[in-house]
């Protein structure tokens, strides 16, 4: 990204996000019925222009995001960490999306030995990057499984879902910015399509690796790779 362009998305959404942040609250209080008793179309148009709103804020948080990514102005707190206990932070996170389209996690680590040199909270940050598309694309009824395996040299963290995967037209631009398979809107899944593309970036600077397999049994694989501390 050239200079002029990162800081006039920066300035942009700097700008941007204090007022739509205020909007968001507003039209909350509204909506819990903080002004009054509304009638049902009233809520049906208020829920709309708050999903919609929250999206925005959703994407300008992003490009603040991978802004910093892309100019090596992401900090990152490194110490060693258990695997296993960034996943669960991770999970109780996430697990109100899960619960609100009826999807289970699952969590299973084979060894107390998990501990990688990592940020923690950058670390979070990528698991419920996953979680989130993980879930959004599973089934009601499904469950998403988060496996840990641990390696002298290398741990690994695969997340597994049952979903309708990734068409193999789109797999070359997986983590292309603002890039989503058609396949998402036809299930209704929203998103910024930054998610994954900040998620290798943090992965990356963690000196591991983000990788993507289809699941043999139908849907996704995405593994986090990192070295063993």
């Amino acid at each position: 990204m050239r200079p002029l362009e990162s800081d006039f998305i920066s300035t942009v959404s700097h700008e941007l996000r204090t007022p739509l942040s205020s909007i968001a609250g507003a039209l909350g209080l509204v909506a819990a019925g903080a002004t009054g008793r509304l009638n049902s179309e009233t809520e049906k148009l208020l829920g709309i222009a708050l999903a919609n709103t929250k999206r925005l804020i959703a994407l300008i948080n992003d490009l603040l995001e991978i802004d910093k990514v892309q100019a090596g102005k992401l900090r990152m707190k490194i110490a060693s960490h258990s695997l296993r206990d960034v996943a669960k932070s991770a999970i109780d996170e996430i697990s109100p999306l899960g619960q609100a389209k009826g999807v289970k996690m699952m969590l299973n680590c084979e060894s107390t030995g998990d501990s990688a040199h990592v940020d923690s909270q950058r670390l979070a940050q990528v698991f419920r990057n996953l979680l989130s598309n993980a879930i959004k694309f599973s089934p009601p009824g499904e469950s998403v499984r988060i496996n840990i395996s641990t390696g002298a040299d290398c741990h690994r963290v695969d997340f597994i879902d049952n979903g309708p995967g990734v068409p193999e037209e789109f797999r070359q631009r997986l983590y292309d910015k603002f890039s989503q398979a058609d396949s998402a809107g036809k299930h209704g899944v929203g998103g910024t399509g930054l998610g994954l593309a900040i998620s290798r970036e943090i992965v990356h600077r963690l000196n591991g690796r983000l990788r993507f397999t289809p699941n043999p049994e139908g849907g996704a694989i995405f593994t986090v790779e990192l070295p063993a501390a």
